[in-house]
């Protein structure tokens, strides 16, 4: 089965839950959590990003070091993304253009 997107409640195309567990894993080694001037941030051990949200860092290191051989596919328009978030970002604004639309009809 499918894994679902916590933000939207939908699938989220082409994430088996067995490939994502190496996404997952590789992400997570390429960030540490250390102490910035103003309390801990997460850090890039690939580059100088910082940030104090690990979901930002998370997607950072997702868009900016990881390579895939997977992509995600917007059920909606067939528009094809790279990375979880970028899929997450997508959905958002694919469903609320879907709402806009039949509110109009």
């Amino acid at each position: 089965s499918g894994m679902i997107d916590p933000n939207t409640g939908m699938p989220l195309a082409g994430a088996g839950a067995d490939g994502n567990k190496g996404v997952s894993s590789d992400i997570e080694s390429k960030l540490r959590n250390v102490q910035g001037p103003h309390g801990m941030v997460w850090s890039c051990t690939q580059c100088e990003y910082t940030s104090p949200k690990k979901f930002n860092a998370q997607a950072h290191v997702e868009a900016k070091h990881l390579e895939y051989s997977e992509t995600y596919k917007c059920e909606f328009c067939n528009h094809t993304c790279y990375t979880k978030n970028a899929i997450r970002k997508h959905l958002r604004r694919c469903q609320k253009a879907g709402q806009n639309l039949m509110l109009r009809m």
